[in-house]
């Protein structure tokens, strides 16, 4: 059996992984809620917040151009010979994720970690409507190295562009709904 004061240690090591994200020590972003337990205390979670604009920024820098959003990132491009890349969506941030934050400290739905990914700017991006694909093959990285199968939540714009792709939900960044 543990003691307070050891499980004192082990959480006092959170704190430390979130100064690393809000350093900007890795480049997946997260989003905090917080959760009832079943004693009535708080508990805080993570989820993965996907800034999608980093990908273009990053590959774009990558590959020696200016941190900018031209030439735009293309969906079709997994294996990063032209301009795009799984690697920037998977390697640099999805996987990220996945490998530091511990699994109890994940935001669930279904038991399933969330995923939120952020607006999917028409300008920013060709071949759109792989985005459904990208989603798929993320998923299936993500089921292969970590186990889990997250629950994917794009703002909506992203259907915009990939009309066929259903998520698991979606939300509104830019004009959320307002309850009357």
């Amino acid at each position: 059996m543990t003691s307070r004061r050891t499980e004192a240690k082990k959480a006092n090591r959170w704190p430390y992984w979130s100064r690393r994200v809000s350093d900007g020590q890795t480049s997946a972003a997260a989003a905090v809620a917080t959760q009832w337990d079943l004693a009535r205390t708080y508990i805080h979670k993570v989820a993965l917040f996907d800034d999608t604009t980093s990908e273009a920024l990053r590959k774009n820098r990558a590959t020696g151009r200016e941190w900018g959003l031209v030439p735009p990132f293309d969906l079709a491009d997994f294996a990063g010979t032209g301009e795009g890349g799984f690697k920037y969506f998977y390697d640099q941030q999805w996987k990220r994720f996945f490998a530091t934050v511990p699994d109890r400290y994940r935001l669930k739905v279904n038991g399933r970690p969330v995923v939120f990914m952020w607006h999917g700017g028409h300008a920013w991006y060709t071949n759109q409507s792989m985005f459904g694909a990208l989603i798929r093959e993320l998923r299936a990285a993500t089921q292969r190295d970590f186990g889990v199968d997250p629950f994917v939540i794009p703002e909506e714009d992203w259907l915009k562009l990939d009309a066929n792709y259903r998520p698991d939900a979606i939300y509104d960044w830019f004009e959320p709904a307002v309850a009357a």
